[in-house]
């Protein structure tokens, strides 16, 4: 968008107006992976090291937060190194412009595809340069040397990897990357393998940030305002500083920062800090309800086929059908809050800390600090969940600015109700659907509306905030992709008194789930099957993504048995979505009992191209399925007397194990040459196929998430 689209949009706005602009943009950002760019050189030895044990280490810039991104990157470069995937360990690459470093961060469902082939060049050119090495030792031509294993052999010769490196003074790097394998000589790649994180895990080193330790480290803990944007009046931290064990205390802004000589002390200290907070407005959720309202806000065109007003107040025998949904706002409730490691020495700052973005990290701290970026290095550790709730906000300034303040290191750990109270949030959505159907099944016109909060809006460049007028991420899925005539998505930007951000799928759940309940409930007015009606509407067989869609809507029609038989007391459900080149689709079986909806059992079919990693996208869709299910049936995140409603996990319930159903993966019957997003696109059809299924069960057409709100009269069932 910086380089291309946005440019260009500034040539043509003068001559022909923003709209097409716009739309054009909006459409691109919803259909395109994220690039493989930003991933630093590409030498061989800035991303792999043989060790002495004649195992490779692999220096990933994309971070593991449990996705897997480890176990797929070792597949790629076991693949061109021809080394078993179980010799090669992957490690996070260090920030500090030694090894490879990711401007983009790790998100949008991008990692394994953005890796693809620049590991697996690296690879190749290390295989090469091994060879090369090789037939200077045994003066052979270097097509006579073979690789088998993490060995070089030419006839009886035989020198393990590492053996060549320490005979080898001066290597020759090809220029260019030499050619990678084909498809059809894949040999670990598609492969059914262990994580390769999996033992690390399972015996409890210290693999995550908040495990490291330095030695002579303190301990900080942060306070914050409890009110939406609340500001400090008035402070006294004399009863804390009288607390044993406090190394002091440090007001920053509107924060307030103990630091101890451990996290007790720190945490019993920060209770008896007194602050007096300025809070402008308390806000109420009800303010909430009616700022997220379609109409109000920015508007912005972000899809426009056909004429969908014309076809819609046309007075004919059509029927007409209109329909509003919503979707709360929620938290990121990963396992393992925010927190960084400080340490100043010698005129150079050392963070360690679970991070989505690294370098950006890298570069923030040496604003803040006002040090140069060479001199600071930021060290990743394994995140304990993400979603997106890593990317921004994260407490590595705050550890950093007291550890060079202090000349100690410092430990920053973020409480749980820190979490909840001072994080970002998921954006609530208001959906207004409007159709048209012919008496044929068809659907003439269709129109979505759409008012959401921002996702990544203030952080893309102010020209491209002009052109889109609305957020492309938390409108993400907005955009109507059935082959219908005249088609319309707008959507209205809001203003929301607390931060928004990225959340796991961005808008997708909250926009799949409106147009996938709203597909279904014309499917009910024409009585017609409902994968039936969304095949009638996938006729375009010349766009690669509608015919994957078909294809596995119906692989999973089959597979899920939607056609069989099933007791009365079971409703069952489906619904899909493309997720830029993936396609999904699913299908729920639910119960109610005691009030409260529990899902027994769930299809979901995926195609995302080329499969790396069968298991690790097994995990993936299995992960989403569960955080899908948890903030279609419980997950809410809503305001109270100016403060975040929920604390802790007793206030705000998430899915459990026993809310888990029985989960079936389906694949594509084809994969394709190309790596599409696995992350988050699983999520996408989940809340759609639940509410569907509560329909067929109860008759009752639930519009608003959760849906197991108790109390709530439209919610409870």
């Amino acid at each position: 968008m910086k380089g291309g689209l946005v440019l260009g949009g500034t040539i043509v706005i003068g001559q022909f107006g923003c709209k097409p602009i716009q739309r054009s943009i909006f459409q691109m950002a919803d259909i395109a992976e994220g690039p493989a760019i930003g991933l630093g050189k590409f030498d061989a030895d800035f991303w792999i090291e043989i060790l002495a044990d004649n195992t490779i280490l692999l220096k990933s810039p994309k971070v593991e937060m449990g996705q897997g991104v480890f176990t797929g990157a070792a597949l790629l470069a076991a693949e061109e190194l021809d080394m078993p995937v179980d010799r090669i360990k992957v490690t996070h690459a260090i920030v500090n412009d030694k090894e490879p470093a990711d401007v983009l961060g790790t998100g949008g469902s991008s990692s394994t595809g953005n890796l693809f082939v620049p590991v697996r060049e690296a690879a190749a050119m290390m295989r090469e340069a091994l060879k090369k090495s090789a037939s200077s030792i045994w003066n052979v031509s270097i097509d006579a040397i073979e690789t088998n294993e993490g060995f070089l052999t030419n006839g009886d010769k035989k020198l393990s990897y590492y053996e060549i490196t320490q005979q080898t003074k001066k290597w020759k790097i090809p220029n260019k990357a030499p050619k990678l394998k084909p498809h059809s000589e894949f040999k670990y790649i598609g492969t059914e393998v262990k994580r390769v994180d999996l033992v690390d895990k399972v015996m409890g080193k210290p693999i995550f940030a908040v495990d490291y330790e330095i030695e002579g480290m303190l301990y900080a803990s942060v306070v914050e305002s409890p009110y939406l944007n609340g500001k400090i009046a008035k402070v006294d931290t004399k009863k804390a500083e009288a607390h044993a064990g406090v190394e002091g205390i440090f007001v920053e802004g509107d924060v307030v920062i103990v630091v101890a000589k451990n996290r007790y002390v720190a945490e019993m200290a920060k209770r008896k800090i007194e602050v007096a907070w300025q809070v402008d407005k308390k806000w109420e959720q009800q303010d909430i309800e009616d700022i997220v309202q379609v109409g109000k806000g920015k508007f912005a065109n972000m899809q426009k086929e056909g004429n969908v007003q014309k076809v819609l107040d046309k007075k004919d025998s059509g029927t007409y059908i209109e329909q509003e949904y919503f979707t709360p706002a929620a938290a990121h409730a990963q396992m393992e809050p925010k927190g960084a490691i400080a340490h100043y020495k010698d005129g150079k700052m050392l963070v360690i800390t679970g991070t989505q973005q690294p370098l950006p990290e890298r570069n923030a701290i040496a604003k803040a600090l006002g040090l140069k970026k060479e001199k600071v290095e930021v060290r990743n550790g394994f995140l304990g969940g993400g979603f997106g709730g890593k990317f921004y906000l994260t407490r590595s300034i705050y550890a950093a600015k007291i550890a060079k303040k202090m000349g100690k290191p410092i430990h920053l750990l973020s409480s749980r109700e820190h979490e909840f109270m001072n994080g970002y949030y998921r954006p609530s959505t208001h959906h207004i659907m409007k159709a048209k159907i012919s008496k044929e099944h068809t659907i003439q016109a269709m129109q979505h509306d759409i008012a959401t909060g921002d996702m990544i809006f203030e952080y893309i460049p102010p020209i491209a905030q002009k052109l889109l007028g609305a957020d492309p991420s938390s409108c993400h899925g907005a955009l109507i992709e059935y082959n219908i005539e005249h088609r319309v998505a707008n959507a209205w930007r809001t203003n929301v008194p607390y931060i928004t951000g990225i959340w796991r799928g961005v808008g997708i759940l909250a926009t799949t789930f409106a147009k996938e309940c709203f597909m279904d409930e014309i499917a009910q007015t024409q009585s017609i099957d409902p994968f039936e009606l969304r095949k009638k509407h996938l006729t375009d067989m010349e766009n690669e993504r509608l015919k994957n869609l078909k294809g596995i809507l119906e692989k999973v029609e089959k597979e899920s048995g939607w056609k069989d038989n099933k007791p009365k007391d079971i409703g069952r459900g489906m619904a899909c979505a493309l997720d830029r080149k993936t396609a999904v689709a699913a299908v729920a079986e639910v119960i109610v009992k005691d009030h409260q909806i529990k899902v027994t059992k769930f299809t979901l079919g995926i195609d995302c191209g080329l499969v790396v990693n069968p298991d690790g996208v097994r995990m993936q869709c299995e992960g989403a399925i569960m955080m899908g299910l948890s903030s279609t049936l419980y997950e809410g995140l809503y305001l109270q007397d100016g403060k975040v409603a929920h604390s802790n996990f007793h206030q705000y319930p998430v899915a459990t194990l026993k809310d888990t159903p029985e989960i079936k993966i389906v694949f594509a019957d084809e994969q394709g040459e190309e790596v599409f997003g696995v992350g988050e696109p699983p999520i996408a059809p989940v809340a759609a196929a639940i509410a569907n299924a509560v329909f067929d069960l109860t008759g009752k057409r639930l519009r608003r998430l959760p849906l197991n709100l108790e109390g709530d009269s439209e919610g409870s069932v």
